[in-house]
């Protein structure tokens, strides 16, 4: 046991000073994900042993790497022209999310109760970093497609293209974790998921439809009822399965 103890006391060390190390050698995006793979192999490490102090100090990387994606990596303000998803930005930031989702990976194969709390935390921190990711993406397109329109008008509707592409794909992600909420009958993805709607619908009312002429509100009152009544269905589908199991 003494043993043991003492050899994770090295690898403890030894992974700290490598932790600290990665910034020093590595510039930029590649700090975030040397940190997100360090912590995927180290929960591994952690999980075959039963490791309680690897464990921690993996989940100590993904907050490193959450806070630096959520603090240096992205792009809230002007970005000059890029080409949408094929830039440093976006791959990096979704390697990032791969190593998290292969962390829930690792939790679901050995299938551990008291382990679920821990996975789901990860899964909703890799939710919540691909919607940001959708949408600081959308937004500063959009945004940079306008800021270089020398007609006001050109510019204000490139403007509002990028609000309306961004609801876009806020109702698709929305309508895609409900759908893996309902197939893994997982509680939180579903709850997340409609969280995300409602925001969709917030920002369609008071955002989107207001340049929008009276029969195009129409449309978009019709696909957002259509959406929620869709969920309604799942989430009805859901319930009336688990009240025929039981």
């Amino acid at each position: 046991m003494g043993s043991r103890r003492e050899i994770l006391l090295l690898i403890a060390v030894a992974l700290t000073f490598l932790t600290v190390a990665i910034p020093i050698q590595l510039r930029s995006n590649w700090i975030t994900i040397a940190w997100a793979v360090e912590g995927v192999a180290i929960l591994w490490a952690a999980l075959e042993i039963q490791s309680v102090r690897l464990r921690a100090h993996a989940f100590a990387l993904f907050v490193l790497a959450f806070g630096k994606f959520l603090f240096w990596d992205t792009p809230y303000g002007y970005r000059t022209a890029f080409i949408p998803v094929f830039n440093r930005y976006f791959l990096s930031s979704l390697a990032v999310i791969g190593c998290y989702l292969a962390a829930v990976y690792l939790f679901e194969r050995r299938k551990l109760i008291n382990d679920r709390t821990a996975m789901l935390v990860i899964a909703l921190c890799a939710a919540l970093m691909f919607w940001l990711l959708i949408s600081i993406e959308t937004q500063t397109y959009f945004a940079g497609r306008a800021f270089v329109e020398k007609n006001m008008e050109d510019a204000a509707r490139e403007r509002w293209l990028g609000q309306m592409a961004l609801s876009v794909l806020w109702a698709a992600y929305a309508a895609a974790l409900a759908a893996f909420g309902f197939v893994r009958r997982v509680a939180v993805i579903r709850w997340a998921a409609l969280a995300l709607f409602g925001l969709t619908v917030v920002k369609a009312m008071l955002v989107d439809i207001a340049q929008l002429q009276k029969l195009y509100r129409i449309i978009v009152f019709f696909v957002t009822g259509i959406l929620l009544l869709l969920v309604a269905w799942g989430y009805h589908r859901a319930f009336h399965s688990r009240e025929s199991v039981t």
